[in-house]
């Protein structure tokens, strides 16, 4: 059997449980989000060049397919939660007034330069920024919380500032 009448059978034979396991595992009811994961799993497939090889066809198509799904509530949830950051910056704070007026907060967004910031920050730098900008808990009240001095908590602002400008310089 040559390769491509292969890969045409195994995908008429095993396409109803990709779908199914597809389906089951990713968080869309959006019938395009399903299609592209299955899309996904079949395009692997194809760049598998010993899948005619491989013991278990149909084992290998169901966890690609669970895989493919997996990383696409992954991304689907990393969006959301840039998104969800995104929206609720407070527009009166004083260092994003500062961010827009340098930046254009549009371009940042087009260019993805928000999603990179946020990335590039480490958990410890991500929950002060959480806590900062997104909860809008002051010095004293982040203090608190985080059982440091007020200093400490004014000093990381400051590190956190120049880390975040320094990022969008550089881009």
């Amino acid at each position: 059997m040559n390769r491509n009448d292969f890969y045409e059978m195994i995908f008429n034979e095993h396409i109803d449980i990709v779908k199914r396991v597809v389906k089951c595992t990713i968080y869309s009811d959006n019938l395009a989000d399903i299609e592209d994961c299955v899309q996904n799993v079949l395009i692997a497939a194809l760049q598998k060049q010993d899948l005619q090889e491989h013991p278990n066809i149909e084992g290998w198509l169901y966890r690609t397919g669970k895989n493919m799904a997996l990383q696409f509530n992954r991304e689907h949830l990393q969006r959301n939660k840039i998104l969800d950051v995104e929206e609720n910056m407070p527009s009166e704070d004083g260092f994003l007034n500062q961010l827009i007026e340098d930046i254009e907060l549009e371009r940042l967004k087009e260019q993805g330069c928000i999603k990179k910031v946020l990335n590039s920050l480490s958990k410890t730098e991500m929950q002060f920024f959480k806590l900062r900008y997104i909860d809008n808990y002051n010095n004293k009240q982040i203090s608190e919380i985080t059982r440091k001095s007020e200093v400490s908590v004014r000093v990381r602002y400051s590190r956190l500032k120049e880390k975040i400008e320094k990022v969008i310089r550089d881009m």
